[in-house]
């Protein structure tokens, strides 16, 4: 395992389901095609992709983090401890930063948690070539939690 002291973000897109389902209604009535439903959720993701998610990737790399994984429609990043020197408010302040700065890229389904702790990350899997990056620790905990809270707060 991979285990370092530092910050986790996790943003999430709340609501996506709905988000999709709301596309995916406004795509059928402009549109008619055998595969409407499938094309419209994808078109969605690709958008997502391409531009939400792009833009948070770079914006967590160049202020020193690591996206770790995507989650659905989420993402995983953590501030190593080490990257900033060892100075703990840094990392934090610069992880809450980070958050800040995505709820300005998407508004309006965009929610961050944040945690900070000894973090633990596992590759595990490898039967027919898969494998899948496990986070676990306090800040993983942390972090989902104080998402979870932003979502109730901002609804």
């Amino acid at each position: 395992p991979d285990i370092f002291t530092g910050a986790l973000l996790f943003a999430d897109i709340s609501q996506f389901s709905k988000l999709t389902r709301s596309y995916v209604r406004d795509y059928d009535r402009n549109v008619v095609a055998v595969n409407t439903r499938a094309f419209a959720a994808e078109s969605l993701w690709k958008y997502l992709n391409n531009n939400v998610f792009k833009e948070v990737t770079k914006l967590i790399s160049k202020r020193g983090g690591d996206v770790l994984k995507f989650v659905g429609d989420g993402i995983m990043a953590a501030f190593p401890l080490e990257n900033f020197g060892g100075d703990k408010a840094l990392t934090v302040s610069t992880c809450i930063q980070v958050a800040l700065e995505i709820l300005q890229i998407d508004t309006s389904n965009v929610h961050c948690g944040i945690g900070y702790g000894e973090i633990s990350c596992y590759l595990v899997g490898g039967v027919g070539n898969r494998v899948e990056y496990f986070i676990s620790g306090d800040p993983l905990k942390q972090a989902i939690d104080t998402e979870k809270a932003s979502s109730i707060i901002y609804k």
